[in-house]
């Protein structure tokens, strides 16, 4: 922004506005500048976070992630589907997905998020049957059944969880007119025995749930307007929709302090949690933090992406 020779605190004055959901034409009259300028704003910063969460977020140990996804519409028939990855003690949000329903996308998400840890977290979601084969695709290994008796085929090479992998459901149960009956937990990956003796060996509560997620996707539908089920805050461009709650999830991190993760009556935030900052960011901090992406780093970490996308089945 410094091309706009926008004083600092007009600039500060945005990322506030920014943060807190107000509309383009609001946050031009509260700062006193061209509507053109907000979006120019949205924008550059909107690019610039989204380079600083891949830039930071490297090598990271995470006990357990939480996974969902979210419907949102867009102006006309369109429609948005938001995937999202959580740390479920420091409630860090480690990627978003932007894509169609379907096991490739939970797969691109699943394989952002282990491209970005140290070893393998506990993986919880909801009931969504996409989820068990995109966890296959990126961290299945190849199966060999033995064959019955001497005659017939051999049993075709298969993927199967490794024993590190633990994962566990949520499953809500409803009726015809959609009326919840009851939840239903289960463990699809490592055993509910094992499970347990997982969890509580990293420290988390033995209990499968998606609660961090839900009360992620209530913030982010009250600080973006075109995420709410009821608005007339739609969004026409694809790209400004995206660009939106990046900007969003990067102020979550390090700008946000979260209630629950309060310490000896010290705030912090999902980065301070995850040991990504040392205290709370202001808006200046944020705005000064130097930002400088290396290139090479960026095409190893898309390699080792595409790589974990393809599964152990197919590169045999």
């Amino acid at each position: 922004m410094e091309a706009t020779k926008l004083p600092e605190e007009t600039v500060e004055r945005l990322l506030q506005c920014q943060r807190w959901g107000v509309c383009d034409a609001g946050t031009a009259d509260i700062c006193g500048v061209d509507i053109k300028t907000v979006q120019r704003f949205q924008a550059v910063a909107a690019h610039r976070a989204q380079t600083h969460h891949e830039q930071v977020t490297r090598d990271l140990r995470v006990a357990a992630v939480q996974l969902d996804e979210m419907h949102s519409k867009r102006r006309g028939p369109h429609v948005e589907w938001l995937h999202t990855a959580i740390a479920m003690s420091s409630r860090f949000v480690l990627w978003v997905h932007w894509g169609p329903r379907t096991q490739e996308s939970a797969a691109l998400l699943m394989a952002q998020v282990v491209a970005r840890l140290c070893g393998l977290p506990v993986w919880l979601s909801d009931g969504w049957k996409a989820y068990p084969a995109a966890l296959l695709q990126v961290l299945g290994q190849v199966y060999r059944r033995r064959r019955r008796g001497r005659r017939g085929r051999h049993p075709k090479p298969r993927l199967g969880p490794p024993r590190e992998l633990f994962y566990g459901q949520v499953v809500k149960v409803r009726d015809g007119t959609g009326k919840l009956l009851r939840v239903v937990t289960r463990v699809v990956y490592g055993g509910p025995r094992r499970f347990v003796q997982e969890m509580a060996g990293r420290g988390l509560r033995p209990s499968i749930q998606t609660a961090f997620m839900e009360r992620w996707y209530g913030t982010l539908r009250g600080l973006c307007a075109p995420l709410r089920r009821r608005t007339r805050c739609s969004s026409a461009s694809p790209r400004r929709h995206r660009a939106r709650v990046w900007l969003v999830v990067d102020l979550y991190n390090f700008v946000l302090p979260h209630r629950s993760l309060r310490q000896e009556g010290r705030p912090r935030t999902p980065a301070m949690a995850t040991g990504l900052a040392q205290h709370v960011w202001s808006y200046r901090d944020y705005i000064w933090y130097p930002v400088h992406p290396d290139p090479l780093d960026r095409q190893l970490m898309q390699q080792r992406v595409k790589e974990l996308l393809v599964s152990a089945l197919e590169a045999e």
